[in-house]
C-alpha cells in the first residue's frame, strides 16, 4: 500500500512538473529540496517547564525560484509549543541566584 501511495505522489509530481517546469524530473525536484528541513529546538525554563521552537529552514533562491514557478508556498512558521513538567522528573535547568 506505502509503494502504491509512493508511486502515485511520483507520477503525480511528474505531471505537475510536465506542465509547470519541464526541465525538472520528479528526482532532481526531490534532491533539489532534500536541504529544507524542519527542526525543533528545545530550551528549559527555570520553572520547570520546556518550550519547543519548530523551525523550517528558509529556502535558498534556487528553491525559491522553483517554489514561484510551482506556485508553492511553504507553510508559515509554526507557533511554540510549552510543555509542563512531568512529574518525578528533575529539572534539566541550573538555577543560579544572589
Amino acid at each position: 500500500m506505502i509503494a502504491f501511495m509512493g508511486y502515485a505522489m511520483w507520477v503525480c509530481l511528474k505531471w505537475k512538473l510536465k506542465s509547470l517546469a519541464s526541465s525538472l524530473s520528479p528526482r532532481q525536484m526531490i534532491e533539489l529540496f532534500r536541504s529544507i528541513q524542519l527542526v525543533e529546538v528545545w530550551f528549559d525554563t527555570v520553572d520547570g517547564r520546556q518550550i519547543c521552537l519548530p523551525r523550517i529552514t528558509t529556502p535558498e533562491p534556487e528553491h525559491q525560484a522553483v517554489l514561484n514557478q510551482m506556485n508553492w508556498t511553504l507553510p508559515k512558521q509554526p507557533p511554540p509549543r510549552v510543555y509542563a513538567q512531568k512529574k518525578g522528573q528533575p529539572k534539566n535547568v541550573l538555577e543560579t541566584r544572589a
